[in-house]
């Protein structure tokens, strides 16, 4: 098992070259972004909301810690109209954290698969 993606991604693991970061965008050059996105893979969080622009029937592929509460995208994004799925992740316990902040890996072998799983739905 390889290492996985951790979110905080102290490691800048995950490379801008092919990876539009939103942030760098104003609003709406994200929302233009949103309307030609047909497939998102994000981290849970509000950036996530991205999808809020997206055409219908477009594929969001949202990874979350293991923590059912949390879980309020998928009912928007459906709402939306798109095809919403969700990999959950392991927590990485913290004793210093609260269970709300720990982070969380998933491994290599669980993204590859949930992504090729979701392409075949494009």
């Amino acid at each position: 098992m390889g290492t996985g993606y951790v979110r905080a991604d102290t490691a800048n693991n995950i490379a801008n070259g092919n990876v539009i970061d939103a942030a760098d965008l104003n609003a709406a050059e994200q929302i233009e972004l949103g309307k030609k996105t047909r497939f998102l893979f994000s981290p849970i969080g509000a950036n996530s909301n991205f999808f809020i622009n997206m055409p219908s029937n477009s594929l969001m592929l949202e990874s979350a810690p293991p923590m059912p509460n949390m879980n309020v995208s998928g009912a928007f994004a459906r709402a939306c109209g798109i095809q919403y799925f969700q990999l959950i992740g392991e927590p990485l316990v913290d004793l210093k954290k609260t269970e709300i902040n720990y982070d969380y890996i998933i491994s290599d072998e669980d993204i590859s698969s949930a992504i090729e799983n979701f392409l075949r739905l494009s």
